[in-house]
């Protein structure tokens, strides 16, 4: 499964995004985003194979133990996680309702 550097991610990301009236980001990952007065927290990571042996094509993305989590965790603001399939040129996502409760969690 091929991968982009996360710089490279990002700024596919951003440049999608750009277009948009009233948009802006901040730096690092995850990050947050204001589209007009919403805001939203986002990780993007690429996608990588389960590695479960009865499903071959099941993917996931495996979320690091990080401080910013804590962050995002308290925050009254949506956190959005954006696993990318680069041969697919694909995004997932996943409910941000259940992630939040997942965040820096076994």
């Amino acid at each position: 499964m091929r991968k982009l550097i996360a710089k490279d991610l990002k700024i596919k990301f951003i440049e999608t995004l750009n277009e948009l009236d009233e948009f802006s980001y901040e730096d690092g990952n995850p990050f947050l985003i204001k589209i007009g007065t919403k805001q939203y927290f986002i990780f993007l990571k690429n996608l990588s194979p389960a590695y479960f042996k009865n499903s071959p094509d099941v993917t996931r993305v495996q979320l690091p133990y990080s401080d910013h989590f804590s962050k995002i965790f308290k925050a009254d603001i949506p956190f959005i996680i954006l696993g990318y399939d680069v041969d697919k040129d694909t995004v997932v996502s996943w409910n941000p309702e259940k992630i939040k409760e997942r965040l820096n969690a076994k």
